[in-house]
């Protein structure tokens, strides 16, 4: 299996694409918390961290949404909130998402002697994991769709508890199902 991975890792094309489409990923998650905003314009770099952040760490605002300890302030009116729970759990999902992305991406270019069905279970599961950074900010990214589907914000609002812990679970099970069915040796 640590065969595998090295050998989907070591191919620049997939290994760029899956940084790519993670880092962009990462991004969205990080503007659907509201950890990564634009504010009000300030001429100079500002950092700033709570006094009791020891015990805000772990104070959360939501299900998998956890209170900011500090931010970051950029000229031009960027802010990044430094909340380390929200960084670790975006990260975890960043990995997975940009290892499926490689993955699928290596797949497609393998010779056809692999024989390893061109089936798109691991890029669903991928894209599930996608929705991943919308589901904590539904009613926000839904806003110009409500007159179409009003009504599923309220009904991803109820099932947001359940959906990041299944995209792990799902994003875990694709790459390890994929690699399982690659071959030993890739040439």
């Amino acid at each position: 299996m640590n065969k595998k991975i090295r050998s989907v890792l070591s191919d620049r094309k997939s290994r760029y694409i899956g940084m790519v489409i993670g880092f962009f990923y990462f991004l969205i998650y990080k503007v659907s918390i509201n950890d990564f905003f634009f504010g009000a314009t300030v001429r100079k770099f500002d950092v700033k961290f709570l006094g009791n952040w020891a015990t805000m760490m772990f104070h959360s605002r939501g299900p998998y949404i956890w209170e900011p300890i500090g931010y970051f302030k950029f000229p031009f009116g960027v802010i990044l909130n430094i909340s380390p729970l929200n960084i670790l759990l975006g990260l975890l999902v960043t990995v997975l998402v940009s290892f499926n992305v490689s993955l699928f991406v290596y797949t497609l270019f393998l010779p056809k002697t692999c024989r390893i069905p061109k089936s798109y279970t691991g890029f669903f599961g991928m894209i599930l994991g996608f929705f991943t950074g919308f589901v904590c900010c539904v009613p926000t990214f839904l806003i110009p769709f409500t007159s179409l589907i009003g009504g599923l914000t309220t009904f991803f609002i109820a099932i947001r508890l359940y959906l990041i812990p299944i995209i792990l679970v799902l994003l875990t099970y694709s790459a390890y199902s994929t690699l399982k069915r690659l071959p030993e040796t890739i040439h």
